[in-house]
C-alpha cells in the first residue's frame, strides 16, 4: 500500500496505516505478517483503531460537526473496511475496496466449500491461519456481503486478472445506488493487473484520488 499512501499524502491527506490479524499459532504466522487471524477479531481490532482516529478527527472538527474518515481496503482489508464503515454509520465518508472478496474466494470452483470440512479446516488454519479459510465461499465469517454503509460513497475496483475474483458472479459486484464498480479492463484495455498489483497500479491510484475528491 506504500505507493497509494504516498499518493494520498502528496494530495495533502493524512494517512493512517493499520496492521491487524497477527496469528503466531499458524505456521505462516511464525514468519511474521498480518491478516492471518480470525476475520471477526481483526474487524473488532480495526473498529477500535478507527474509533481512535475518529476521536482525533472530532477534536479538530469545528463546533458540533463530527469528523469523518475515508477507509481504503485491499483484498481482505476491504472486508474490514466495509464492516467498519457499517459499524460506524455516517463517520466514514468513502469506502474504497480494491479486489475485496466480499462474497468469498472460490479457489476450487464449486468444490471450494471443502475447505470448511472438519479435517481440512484444522489443516488450513494450522498452516495459513484462520483468515485464509474464512475467506472461502461458504464461510460463516463472511457476513454482510456487499451491503453498503449508510452515509458513505462506495467504490469497488476490480480486475479480470484478479485470482480473488475468479469464478465470482459479476452481477454480485455490479454498481447500485451509492455503489460504483469499476473494472480495470475498461479503464486500461489490454493491461494485466493482478490482485497484488491493484493498490500499486497508477490508474487505480488515480481512480482512488478522484473518488476521494468527490
Amino acid at each position: 500500500m506504500r505507493l497509494l499512501a504516498a499518493a494520498l499524502e502528496g494530495a495533502g491527506r493524512e494517512v493512517v496505516s493499520l496492521d491487524y490479524g497477527r496469528h503466531h499459532a499458524s505456521l505462516r504466522g511464525r514468519f511474521g505478517g498480518g491478516g492471518l487471524g480470525p476475520l471477526r477479531e481483526s474487524t473488532r481490532d480495526l473498529i477500535e483503531r478507527l474509533d481512535v482516529t475518529l476521536a482525533s478527527a472530532d477534536a479538530r472538527a469545528p463546533g458540533e460537526v463530527l469528523g469523518q474518515v475515508d477507509f481504503i481496503g485491499h483484498s481482505q482489508g476491504g472486508l474490514h473496511a466495509l464492516a467498519c464503515a457499517r459499524a460506524r454509520p455516517g463517520r466514514v465518508a468513502h469506502v474504497v475496496l480494491l479486489g475485496a472478496p466480499l462474497h468469498g474466494v472460490r479457489p476450487l470452483g464449486q468444490a471450494s466449500r471443502v475447505a470448511h470440512a472438519p479435517g481440512m479446516r484444522r489443516t488450513l488454519d494450522t498452516l495459513l491461519g484462520p483468515s485464509a479459510r474464512e475467506q472461502v465461499v461458504g464461510s460463516a465469517a463472511l457476513t454482510g456481503g456487499a451491503e453498503p454503509a449508510p452515509g458513505a460513497r462506495h467504490l469497488f475496483v476490480a480486475s479480470v486478472d484478479d485470482w480473488a475474483l475468479r469464478n465470482v458472479d459479476r452481477d454480485l459486484l455490479a454498481s447500485r445506488p451509492g455503489w460504483r464498480t469499476v473494472w480495470m479492463h475498461d479503464v486500461a484495455p489490454g493491461r494485466r493487473i493482478s490482485h497484488a498489483g491493484l493498490p500499486n497500479d497508477p490508474d487505480v491510484i488515480r481512480l482512488v484520488l478522484d473518488e476521494l475528491s468527490r
